[in-house]
């Protein structure tokens, strides 16, 4: 755990026994999402929150597969002391391919993907076309999205200038709730209480 300087624990005196475990996205670090994980935390859930590996100040080489296995590094140990039943997994932006990945692996019934990375073939093919995006596979959302056993909420803005709402068709399709919202793409709006309510449905 000494490799992450940036590991954050938020709850309130209200917080059930559901904890949030947060996967950003690829700008910033942990600091720069208080504003979402204080919504969270209001919701009356409990959050955990880090930075990847080389981002922040958390040391090490930010791999694709380093990031999933930062992931799943701090949800093992979250495992230790919660029932999967427990656990929710949010993945913000590039945070969705590893929300999803760690879900899947450790077969937590709960994700959320927030402003979705659909992958890097998708956003590759809009800038350079099929042919010459071909070789950009990391990231996969779908990938590890396709076969998932859980409940899953994809939140988008129609008005997202990063990823933009075309680019998500197939993520929506795969999950089993759908929440098309506005805002940018660093700033969405969520509807905090929908949220709640997909986290809290049987």
């Amino acid at each position: 755990l000494n490799r992450y300087q940036h590991l954050s624990y938020l709850s309130s005196t209200n917080t059930g026994n559901k904890l949030i475990l947060f996967c950003g996205g690829n700008t910033g670090n942990v600091t720069h999402r208080l504003n979402k994980l204080q919504n969270l935390v209001n919701l009356g859930f409990k959050v955990v929150a880090f930075d990847y590996s080389g981002f922040g100040k958390s040391y090490g080489v930010p791999t694709e597969q380093q990031l999933y296995d930062d992931a799943s590094m701090i949800l093992s140990l979250i495992l230790q002391s919660h029932h999967p039943s427990q656990i929710v997994l949010y993945g913000e932006a590039m945070g969705a391919p590893i929300a999803t990945y760690a879900a899947r692996r450790y077969s937590i019934p709960t994700l959320i993907l927030d402003s979705a990375l659909p992958g890097a073939y998708i956003v590759a093919k809009g800038i350079l076309g099929k042919i010459l995006a071909l070789p950009f596979k990391e990231f996969d959302t779908a990938k590890y999205l396709n076969g998932y056993k859980g409940k899953s909420l994809i939140i988008h803005s129609s008005e997202d200038e990063v990823m933009p709402y075309t680019t998500i068709y197939n993520l929506s399709q795969l999950t089993t709730q759908h929440i098309q919202t506005t805002g940018t793409h660093s700033n969405p709006n969520i509807p905090w209480d929908k949220v709640k309510e997909f986290i809290q449905l049987n």
